[in-house]
């Protein structure tokens, strides 16, 4: 039997319109607030699931990830090919 888990690919976060968070000055624009969203709705992602979630590559992805996790907006969970990524304490 396979098992598939089911993403929310929803974003009830209003991004958009956040008060409370200057975005550009921070340096987050559409395509990290997409991905912010989307990690956010979710346990754990993969870059693939956000690859096919934004249109953007796999390696795209990868980079993006890496600048969040370094501002500490996401953390990286595991290695390789079976990392993904969640929310992080910032």
């Amino acid at each position: 039997m396979i098992f598939s888990k089911r993403y929310d690919t929803s974003f009830p976060i209003d991004y958009q319109s956040t008060a409370t968070v200057d975005w550009q000055s921070i340096g987050i624009g559409d395509s990290k607030k997409q991905i912010l969203a989307f990690v956010a709705n979710n346990d754990e992602v993969t870059t693939s699931q956000l690859a096919k979630l934004t249109g953007l590559t796999q390696s795209r992805i990868r980079t993006i990830l890496q600048e969040l996790a370094s501002e500490g907006f996401v953390e990286k969970v595991g290695n390789y090919r079976h990392a993904s990524y969640k929310i992080g304490n910032r």
